[in-house]
């Protein structure tokens, strides 16, 4: 993936992307690896898990996690490798949804784009906009610690991504 070239519209959010990009070239997978090892470690905060932020107990889990299964079967996907609650998982299913919805409105398919732009409203509201922000705050404090200025920028970009979809979402409904 960072050896392609990407065409990257000019923007705050594809400024971001570039700066990402570039840090993460100028790191290298080896110490790209390690920084994600020393900041998610699986024994303390931050995790990259919803339902670490937001259950109080194993039920509430459960029926998180039912609940984002239900929304990616809804749209014919499943995460392959991490937990349904993983942000990554959540962030690509944003993904996808903005896909789909532009290829609707390409097409001409005004229901389906209706259709897509409420689900991603919807997972928003009930998901990544409830827990997000914590994971930020404490990723960069722990980057700010250990001087990574890789996800120092990865969670800038974040904050700028969720800052543009949260604002999109009010405009286009």
């Amino acid at each position: 993936m960072f050896g392609q070239q990407l065409q990257i519209p000019e923007s705050r959010i594809g400024n971001a992307i570039i700066k990402i990009r570039e840090e993460g070239l100028n790191q290298g997978i080896d110490r790209l690896r390690k920084s994600y090892m020393r900041l998610f470690d699986p024994k303390r905060e931050p995790f990259a898990f919803e339902s670490e932020y937001v259950a109080e107990h194993f039920q509430q889990q459960a029926a998180i996690m039912a609940d984002l299964m239900g929304f990616y079967k809804a749209f014919g996907v499943s995460p392959d490798c991490e937990r349904c609650d993983h942000i990554s998982c959540e962030l690509d299913f944003l993904q996808l949804l903005s896909f789909k919805r532009a290829k609707a409105l390409q097409e001409n398919k005004t229901e389906e784009a209706k259709i897509c732009l409420e689900a991603k409203a919807k997972f928003l509201d009930e998901h990544l906009l409830q827990w997000y922000e914590e994971v930020i705050k404490l990723v960069n404090s722990r980057a700010i610690q250990s001087d990574d200025s890789f996800y120092l920028k990865l969670c800038e970009g974040l904050e700028i991504l969720m800052s543009q979809d949260s604002k999109g979402l009010t405009n286009e409904q």
